[in-house]
């Protein structure tokens, strides 16, 4: 898992999306659980996903 504090200060875009309130609630406790902060918790998750996708499709995983 990245190191939170250090991964932050590279961070210059946003990304915006839309959920229901249960949806983030239940990714509000997954990340409590790990001890993240929420976006810190769906960035992670993303890369993983993205990258495992990537990898699959022969693409370089560049993320």
């Amino acid at each position: 898992m990245v190191n939170y504090m250090k991964d932050r200060s590279t961070k210059t875009e946003s990304f915006d999306i839309r959920l229901s309130a249960k949806e983030k609630q239940g990714f509000r406790e997954a990340a409590d659980i790990a001890g993240l902060p929420l976006s810190a918790w769906v960035r992670e998750r993303l890369r993983c996903i993205a990258a495992r996708e990537l990898q699959d499709a022969g693409k370089p995983e560049n993320i």
